[in-house]
């Protein structure tokens, strides 16, 4: 592939380019079941992590917290998170979906899969799958670089 300026791109710049593109492609066609995609993101997040607090959910998140409690509150107004006590701590609460949020999630998971299934027609298993893996693999390989830079981090502000 070439650039702008008729030079070779470099295979990692290909790869951010051709992420961009899909992300701007699937923003464009998911409707995320009427939520706006960040309440849609942290919906999940409960939803996998259930019950959760909200604290934790903003550090698995990477979210500050104040952002968070927003857009649970949001999610609340809307009837698809709730809170309950958590029998460890009084002063804390536990963050689940309800029966309408769990439905929301899968109206929405639907609609991905379809998209998905539509734009792959032509694929082979293989190729879904290997595209999967490698998927799969950049994720893991992004969240072990996030770790020591973290780590990283927190050794270079205790010295």
């Amino acid at each position: 592939m070439l650039g702008p300026d008729g030079l070779p791109v470099a295979p990692e710049d290909e790869l951010h380019v051709a992420f961009i593109r899909l992300f701007r492609r699937l923003k464009r066609m998911s409707t995320m079941g009427g939520l706006d995609p960040a309440l849609a993101g942290v919906l999940h997040e409960v939803a996998c992590s259930a019950p959760i607090r909200v604290s934790a959910l903003a550090d698995t998140l990477h979210l500050d917290q104040s952002t968070v409690s927003r857009h649970v509150r949001s999610l609340e107004q809307l009837g698809l998170v709730e809170r309950s006590g958590d029998p460890e701590d009084r002063r804390a609460a536990l963050l689940s979906p309800t029966a309408a949020g769990e439905d929301r999630l899968a109206t929405i998971h639907s609609h991905r899969r379809a998209l998905f299934r539509s734009a792959t027609t032509g694929w082979s298993d293989d190729d879904r799958s290997q595209l999967a893996w490698l998927i799969d693999r950049l994720a893991q390989d992004l969240d072990a670089r996030a770790r020591v830079a973290a780590a990283s981090a927190t050794t270079t502000e205790n010295s």
